[in-house]
């Protein structure tokens, strides 16, 4: 066997959003914190910050409350990002930023998504 004998399996991001190795923000979530780009988050980066919260934490609290719940923490971690990328240096892929209250440092990165159109992933800096 050659040193080229091998597979490169990649996967693409609507297979990681389907997988649940991605999980997408919604426009309404997204938009308002300033981002126009479709915006995900890596699953290490989601549960930095939102582990703990769902029906399993909160078995009474009905499910569009925690969703709303979410919603907000999503928007304020997104805010966040948008702050680091306008105080930040221009022109860089991928900016770090932390997020208040949690105490995590995540990176938010623009880079191209299965048609070639820019995209957001925040991811951790472990993945990065």
């Amino acid at each position: 066997m050659s040193h080229w004998d091998f597979i490169i399996v990649a996967r693409t991001r609507a297979e990681l959003i389907a997988d649940g190795d991605l999980i997408e923000i919604p426009w309404m979530v997204s938009n308002p914190a300033g981002l126009k780009l479709p915006v995900a988050f890596t699953r290490a980066a989601w549960d930095a910050v939102m582990d703990g919260i769902g029906a399993e934490r909160w078995p009474t609290v009905p499910d569009a409350l925690v969703e709303t719940f979410l919603e907000e923490r999503a928007n304020r971690i997104l805010t966040a990002a948008v702050k680091a990328v306008a105080d930040g240096p221009s022109r860089h892929r991928r900016v770090a930023f932390d997020v208040p209250l949690y105490g995590v440092t995540l990176l938010l990165q623009v880079s191209r998504g299965d048609d070639g159109e820019p995209v957001f992933t925040v991811l951790t800096p472990d993945e990065g």
